[in-house]
């Protein structure tokens, strides 16, 4: 078991250091901020919403092996995929892929709470990462303009 959570923490350690040497890119063309866009929740979002919450989002370049979240683990983000294509992986039914050209790809690629599965990627991807709050309108984060003082 100890042998399971050092992997697993050295696992995250490499992802971290994935996502920092990667770099956030501050800005998005005009391409990668339409697929945005049209992103499951996103595009359901109140207009001024989803500006924010993309403005809080970051797009990370991913080399394929790069581990994304493992099984079980909690994070406040939204993950999904812009480009390239990514790896599902559980005990109990085996892995699957999907590509950024398929439809599934316009929802997250985890759920609130605890991950049921290791997400992997498998040719170079493209991931948006937002946090989770900026994405329930009952629950985003308020605007500083209107938070009454």
């Amino acid at each position: 078991m100890e042998r399971i959570k050092k992997a697993l923490d050295d696992a995250r350690a490499m992802r971290e250091q994935a996502l920092r040497d990667a770099g956030a890119v501050p800005r998005f063309d005009a391409a990668t901020e339409l697929r945005i866009r049209e992103l499951v929740p996103l595009r359901e979002l109140p207009a001024a919403q989803r500006d924010a919450a993309i403005a809080h989002g970051q797009v990370f370049g991913l080399p394929a092996g790069t581990l994304v979240f493992a099984a079980g683990e909690v994070n406040e983000h939204a993950h999904f995929l812009l480009e390239g294509a990514v790896q599902y992986t559980d005990g109990e039914r085996g892995a699957w892929l999907l590509g950024a050209e398929e439809p599934d790809a316009l929802l997250p690629l985890d759920e609130p709470g605890p991950q049921r599965w290791t997400l992997t990627v498998q040719q170079a991807a493209r991931i948006f990462r937002v946090p989770r709050a900026w994405l329930d309108p009952a629950g985003a984060p308020a605007p500083a303009a209107e938070i009454e003082r």
